[in-house]
């Protein structure tokens, strides 16, 4: 960038969507999330599908569907593996990220598709699979030691995490 008029234009841009960019034929979308930073003016963040995450845990008496009140028994609990997909989208991210800011959950739309008992190893992995501007896509898998026990896809959107936290706290 050349200069501040520059910058200027090349924000407003990419805040139209104007960032799919076409190699060999092929329609690949490379999105620049261009933020305003705390104090350092404009930074340009590029988050491109792809990132993926993954996170672990076991199923102890916390994380049970009795524990956690979505249900009677002693099996890993659906609210527990929708924050673990959660917890995995958004770390895979984080560090591609301008100080200053995060995601935010929106939508969840995942399967819980087998029970996992206490004592088990939990393992969630995600893809980061589309990129709109603010928004992030995430595909989600979930496995045990004995396959796959959940699906789906969670979306999230880059935010201020002051102006975001200001904007809450003043509802």
């Amino acid at each position: 960038m050349k200069n501040h008029t520059d910058m200027l234009i090349f924000h407003t841009a990419i805040c139209a969507g104007a960032s799919q960019i076409a190699t060999d034929g092929r329609r690949e979308l490379d999105v620049l999330v261009a933020t305003p930073s705390l104090r350092s003016g404009m930074e340009i963040i590029m988050l491109k599908p792809g990132i993926t995450g993954h996170q672990e845990m076991t199923v102890d008496t916390d994380n049970t569907a009795r524990a956690m009140g979505s249900g009677e028994l002693d099996v890993f609990a659906t609210p527990a593996m929708i924050a673990l997909a959660e917890k995995t989208a958004w770390m895979s991210v984080s560090n591609e990220l301008a100080d200053g800011e995060g995601t935010v959950g929106t939508l969840v739309n995942i399967a819980h598709v087998a029970a996992t008992p206490v004592g088990k190893t939990i393992r969630c992995e995600s893809e980061l699979t589309e990129v709109d501007g603010r928004r992030l896509i995430f595909q989600i898998e979930v496995f045990d030691e004995a396959g796959k026990i959940g699906e789906g896809r969670h979306e999230r959107f880059v935010v201020n995490n002051d102006r975001f936290t200001e904007k809450a706290n003043n509802r």
